[in-house]
């Protein structure tokens, strides 16, 4: 997931609107489509978590110049950048399953 903020937010929500969709198509309750669902979740999880980081990221980097002294600014934003690596390292694999899944499906028409 090689992408933007903004690519990755997109990614979220057109994942939460494929799962919705999901849920309520027939069919729904096979195996491979709730694994699926299940990997959206996760991803969808992953992916809100950093979102919040850079919510948090570009307020620690706002508040540096007024509030914040800047041993507290390196702190934050050492956890803030490791935080943001690590939600992208979550939804990497369901990102991938997905698009196996996705690719399945496909052919399956």
């Amino acid at each position: 997931l090689h992408r933007s903020e903004a690519e990755i937010h997109a990614i979220r929500i057109m994942g939460k609107k494929i799962r919705y969709a999901l849920e309520i198509l027939p069919g729904a309750e096979d195996e491979e489509t709730r694994l699926a669902l299940l990997s959206l979740t996760k991803m969808q999880d992953a992916l809100g978590d950093f979102n919040d980081a850079c919510k948090a990221l570009k307020l620690v980097n706002a508040l540096v110049n007024e509030e914040l002294s800047p041993e507290l600014h390196v702190a934050v934003r050492k956890w803030t950048n490791k935080r943001i690596i690590t939600c992208i390292q979550r939804a990497q694999p369901h990102f991938k399953h997905l698009m196996a899944w996705g690719t399945k499906q496909h052919g399956k028409r």
